[in-house]
């Protein structure tokens, strides 16, 4: 039976595969992850499995973290790390529900109002949902099947990257509503806490916790510049590798491997087709955010050491606090070089992070029906 419900409830459905994976390598982060990164890489030990799920909150992480330490049985954990996540402003996803990790209490949301309306809508739409175009099939492990329907049937990647970056500019991504701002500390969020107790349960628990910055595409990070957020996510970057080297100095062990995948190298370059082709396809990426398994594999290969002679020079930095500052700076020379050779790419950006973001998804999606 085909389940258009499953995408607005992932967590549920998720939740219920993981109970039954027996899992010993966990992978978690946001849709990214989600969509990018293969349990089945033959890096990770099996059986893995992919929890990174939509717009995953670090809270939530931490939640999955702390559940891992619990079971007793995850050795190993792969943590694909976001800059918008770190907003302590982030709204939480709208199927976010703390009971769902309590897996001792795993039957209650199957007697939800909720889960008898979606149960509904599940009847009534199996002639009319197309799960590959909508992009909502999960593998049995996890792993988010995004591919090229849904990418034809939203205009092409071009404007399917577009529509990502209205959607991360407006109220529901870097600066969400209500309050349009990013910190890293509100009355209820301390994004710096939060990363250092993932950081210290894993020590506790001696977990091999590999965190990396998701590879998106160039385009993504001349958003984060044109919303006035290039500092925070330096400072971000610092704070990570700051935390990370403090919390190891007060377990007595060794920090964890951080690896940067967000640059304008030559795969975070690659160039998009033009404006509603909708039949060329991207070999790295869906869209400016969201990477495919490919891209996913080399990331792997570069955090676990495998030889890979496909992996670009320089493809994924180690961060320390004795190359942060240099490895900035080469960054924003490439974001320079980048930006003189991009003028569309850089246009279509600015439109996107402007007020007129509303105007101009009108226009993209008159001009590619």
């Amino acid at each position: 039976m085909l389940k258009p419900e499953r995408a607005t409830h992932q967590r549920l459905y998720e939740s219920s595969l993981f109970r039954k994976s027996h899992a010993k390598t966990m992978i978690l982060g946001t849709s990214r992850a989600d969509i990018g990164l293969d349990p089945k890489h033959p890096a990770l030990t099996p059986p893995a499995f992919n929890f990174a799920m939509g717009g995953q909150p670090l809270r939530e992480t931490l939640a999955l973290i702390n559940k891992a330490s619990e079971l007793g049985r995850v050795h190993a954990i792969v943590f694909g790390t976001d800059f918008f996540t770190a907003n302590a402003a982030l709204n939480p996803p709208s199927d976010a529900v703390d009971s769902l990790f309590a897996f001792d209490e795993f039957w209650k949301p199957a007697f939800a109002m909720d889960t008898l309306l979606a149960s509904i809508k599940t009847i009534a739409a199996q002639h009319t949902y197309d799960p590959e175009s909508a992009g909502d099939i999960w593998t049995r492990d996890g792993l988010r099947a995004f591919g090229v329907a849904k990418v034809r049937k939203n205009g092409g990647a071009r404007k399917l990257a577009i529509s990502s970056e209205i959607t991360y500019a407006g109220n529901g991504g870097y600066l969400p509503s209500p309050h349009r701002i990013f910190s890293f500390r509100s009355k209820t969020q301390d994004t710096e806490e939060t990363y250092a107790a993932i950081l210290r349960i894993a020590h506790e628990q001696s977990i091999d916790l590999r965190i990396f910055i998701s590879p998106s595409h160039a385009r993504q990070w001349e958003l984060v510049a044109a919303l006035g957020l290039w500092d925070k996510w330096e400072q971000w970057k610092r704070m990570i590798v700051r935390l990370n080297e403090a919390v190891a100095f007060e377990s007595g062990s060794k920090p964890f491997a951080i690896w940067d995948f967000s640059d304008f190298l030559s795969i975070n370059t690659e160039e998009f087709p033009p404006l509603c082709d909708k039949e060329t396809t991207m070999h790295w990426y869906w869209e400016s955010s969201h990477y495919k398994p490919a891209l996913g594999n080399l990331v792997l290969d570069r955090i676990f050491g495998l030889d890979n002679p496909d992996l670009p020079t320089g493809f994924g930095v180690q961060l320390l606090t004795s190359n942060i500052d240099a490895h900035l700076k080469q960054i924003r020379s490439r974001h320079d070089l980048w930006k003189a050779s991009h003028s569309i790419d850089v246009a279509e950006i600015q439109r996107a992070a402007s007020k007129d973001r509303g105007a101009f998804l009108t226009e993209i999606n008159r001009q590619c029906p």
